[in-house]
């Protein structure tokens, strides 16, 4: 009979031990999930505002209306940095005039 109720008082043991290991390996996943879920949401953003670009809609950069139509052009040295040798933005900071 004692004999049981150690068995059964070890087996608490190891569970309670396998629960805090689970418990302790989901935090750092949900949080790697949630990491992953904000850079591929940004990253769309990202998409959508430069092809918005491409496309000739107007997008705003610090409270300056830019687009095409208005003589911005994509810079020589990098693909995402727009001007009208005037004024120079890169296109992950400005927002679209849809996502306002």
């Amino acid at each position: 009979m004692e004999n049981q109720e150690y068995l059964a008082d070890d087996c608490k043991k190891d569970k309670e031990l396998f629960n805090s290991y689970v418990r302790a390996l989901i935090l750092p996943i949900v949080f790697l999930i949630f990491i992953v879920v904000v850079f591929y949401v940004a990253q769309e953003e990202r998409k959508e505002i430069y092809n918005a670009f491409i496309n000739g809609e107007e997008i705003i950069c610090d409270n300056f209306i830019v687009s095409k139509k208005l003589g911005f052009k994509f810079d020589k040295n990098n693909k995402y940095r727009v001007s009208d040798d005037k004024n120079s933005f890169i296109l992950y900071n400005c927002i679209s005039k849809k996502t306002e």
